[in-house]
């Protein structure tokens, strides 16, 4: 039995697939970039984050080529190489014959990557501690020159021995990440065993992990067009036997609606496929909505339970027992003003700034006060962009059919 045609048909097959998950993996992404909200770094809870800032480290690394400081590097040296190669052809009459044929091309002599084990991303709020590793890292190219071997850089950075049939050129070429250069971040934040703040760094969870030097807008615009690129491409080539069949000579009947299905084919499938990939977006930014509902409940009862305890360190200095009712009081009523009652409390009573537990009592209840301002924000600006996504087209088809349903701004569905 010849297995050549179920070879072929199964190499083809697993190439439309590759072909489909690429393309929509780059609509799913750009999709994640564009509904995510930029988080500050004093605010980023556990999940998947967008963050940006500056990349800083006390210890940078210093690139080969160019000897910048930076968090991570790449190099190459490529030598070109020029030979006489004997090709076999055969001519217009059948015959077999050879000739000489000047090839050139290029060979890496050397090269090399290195990452740092971290570093910290600052914004104007903070910063936070991020683990590279494993991540899709995007840096600057700052070298690109072909040189001979007269130059510096030629033997001062590349092997003292040349290749083969060697025409003494060499072509340097160098990306890094620098140090304290704007960073577009994605990745997911969780919390270390041993430690009380977040980090970044990587996990299967995650839908992706990339560190960028370019911004939001050039990466989101990349897998964009990477995106519409493959769709038309992919339009163009199911569409040639339909030309065939319409305008080529000789047709057999049934070419023509062969040909229209392998377009109406095309077609259909990704019409599916960009339907299920929407679908599963919406749902994920559905959950993260969620999740940003639930980072203001937690932090909130955070400082429900700080409380009890600032109202014991109010009432055990307290110097009068009528005022130490009246500030508890207020204390206990847990609005949104509870830094102005503090202030008076401390005003009325300056013994309590002395008290080491009430003044950091005072610190964790502050930090929860910011806390809870940017979890509102965060889950009001992933709400906003979940509510316009179920409200424009063609989404809200989906959400229709999915009945999904919007969510309030000021908490609940």
């Amino acid at each position: 039995m010849d297995f050549t045609p179920i070879l072929i048909i199964a190499l083809a097959a697993t190439a439309v697939i590759a072909y489909f998950y690429g393309m929509f993996l780059c609509y799913h992404r750009k999709r994640l970039i564009d509904d995510i909200p930029t988080s500050k770094t004093r605010g980023v809870f556990i999940g998947l984050v967008e963050l940006k800032g500056t990349a800083e480290t006390d210890s940078p690394l210093v690139s080969y080529l160019t000897e910048r400081e930076c968090v991570y590097y790449t190099w190459e040296i490529a030598e070109e190489w020029q030979r006489w190669v004997t090709e076999t052809y055969t001519d217009s009459k059948g015959h077999i014959k050879t000739r000489q044929v000047l090839k050139s091309g290029w060979t890496t002599v050397d090269g090399g990557t290195a990452l740092s084990d971290c570093f910290e991303l600052h914004d104007d709020e903070g910063c936070i501690r991020v683990y590279p590793a494993r991540a899709s890292i995007t840096g600057k190219s700052v070298l690109w020159e072909t040189v001979g071997r007269h130059h510096p850089l030629y033997y001062g950075k590349g092997p003292s021995r040349s290749i083969m049939d060697s025409t003494h050129r060499r072509r340097f070429t160098e990306t890094i990440f620098p140090r304290g250069h704007e960073t577009y971040l994605m990745g997911y934040s969780r919390l270390p065993d041993d430690a009380d703040f977040p980090v970044i760094a990587y996990s299967p969870d995650s839908p992706m992990y990339l560190i960028s030097c370019k911004s939001e807008e050039a990466v989101a615009g990349w897998y964009g067009w990477a995106f519409w690129i493959m769709f038309i491409l992919g339009g163009v080539l199911s569409a040639i036997p339909l030309f065939a069949a319409i305008f080529g000579e000789n047709a057999p009947p049934e070419a023509l609606p062969m040909a229209a299905g392998v377009l109406g084919t095309y077609l259909l499938v990704c019409t599916f496929c960009w339907m299920y990939v929407t679908y599963c977006a919406l749902v994920s930014m559905k959950n993260r909505v969620l999740q940003g509902l639930s980072n203001v409940d937690v932090q909130l009862k955070r400082r429900h339970d700080l409380i009890p305890n600032l109202v014991a360190a109010v009432a055990a200095l307290a110097l009068h027992e009528r005022d130490t009712q009246t500030l508890t009081a207020a204390l206990r009523q847990e609005n949104d003003a509870l830094t102005p009652i503090l202030k008076s409390v401390i005003e009325r009573y300056p013994n309590l700034t002395a008290n080491e537990n009430f003044m950091a009592l005072e610190r964790e209840l502050r930090n929860t006060e910011d806390k809870i301002m940017l979890a509102r924000k965060y889950y009001n600006d992933i709400a906003t962009n979940y509510n316009i996504r179920l409200a424009t087209y063609p989404d809200a088809l989906i959400a229709v059919f999915a009945r999904l349903r919007a969510f309030s701004l000021s908490g609940g569905e």
